[in-house]
């Protein structure tokens, strides 16, 4: 319980300073999409990769952004624990979010400027 509090309050305020900083604008004409990383698992549509010590995780030292030639800030954030659903039912749940700002090329090779969230 304490490392799930201690994890959630360490990265409240970071994930709130960058959704706060972020500048709302428009997207410019054209194909300005990120591009996603190459897939994680061959064959699956997954473009993420996780980072962490445990089986299931890709290990310590990996990107936590989901896009290619990207260059800026990114909070990353996990929060564990259990739920219960009206039921009465007991789940494990993991949540990871994501925050990312800065530049990035398209798929068109332009250069841009952006925010994006992952959860």
């Amino acid at each position: 319980m304490r490392a799930r509090r201690l994890i959630s309050t360490l990265a409240a305020p970071f994930v709130s300073f960058a959704l706060l900083a972020a500048p709302a604008s428009a997207a410019p004409k054209g194909d300005t999409e990120p591009v996603p990383i190459p897939a994680t698992f061959p064959g699956t549509p997954f473009h993420v990769l996780a980072p962490g010590p445990t089986p299931g995780f890709m290990g310590e030292n990996v990107e936590p952004n989901v896009i290619t030639n990207y260059r800026g800030f990114t909070a990353y954030s996990v929060a564990a624990g259990s739920a219960t659903d009206g039921d009465g039912n007991p789940y494990d749940m993991v949540i990871d979010m994501r925050v990312f700002q800065g530049e990035y090329v398209s798929s068109d090779g332009s250069h841009h400027r952006g925010t994006f969230g992952f959860i």
